[in-house]
């Protein structure tokens, strides 16, 4: 997990940082509460995180940026207005 989240939840702060939400680490569960679009822009991140920390990649601070950068641009902004959606489990060691 420290290699998802950082060394003392560097890389969680910096994806804290560019997310309206609500992210809450425990054990081997990451949690998303928010705004359904931002929930799956934060979903999403996770998840090509996860891919390139499963082809040898080592993440950094810049590289969580770049990332969450590319899908702000490539994915229309989040609606203000939309009603918070339940809480949302992220679970990064699941097979699928």
């Amino acid at each position: 997990m420290v290699s998802l989240l950082g060394s003392r939840d560097e890389l969680l702060h910096v994806i804290e940082r560019g997310f309206d939400a609500d992210i809450h680490v425990r054990g081997n569960e990451i949690t998303v509460t928010g705004h359904p679009k931002e929930n799956a822009l934060v979903t999403r991140l996770f998840e090509e995180l996860i891919e390139l920390l499963g082809t040898g990649a080592e993440l950094s601070a810049d590289a969580v940026e770049r990332s969450l950068s590319m899908l702000r641009t490539t994915t229309p902004s989040s609606s203000p207005s939309a009603p918070p959606e339940r809480e949302r489990p992220i679970s990064p060691w699941r097979r699928r």
